[in-house]
């Protein structure tokens, strides 16, 4: 979004949402990469918590995309 000032409110569900997609980077490569063999139940539990930080990622950028969107509508209606 060009010329548009991002509040303190964005600034902390951006960072939230590069922290869930850092998680899932690294939940991604765990299960791609790991350090040893790994038994059916580990790979189980490694791909649960892939599961589980996608959907807090993919939550969080729609909580973001909601503020801005709610942030666009709100600067049109002052002017």
């Amino acid at each position: 979004m060009p010329n548009h000032i991002q509040d303190e409110e964005e600034l902390r569900l951006l960072d939230i949402a590069e922290t869930w997609r850092a998680n899932e980077s690294a939940a991604a490569n765990a299960l791609a990469h790991p350090l040893h063999s790994l038994l059916y139940s580990e790979y189980q539990h490694l791909l649960d918590a892939l599961r589980v930080t996608q959907l807090k990622g993919h939550q969080s950028r729609i909580a973001l995309r909601a503020h801005q969107h709610n942030m666009h509508h709100e600067r049109h209606n002052l002017n």
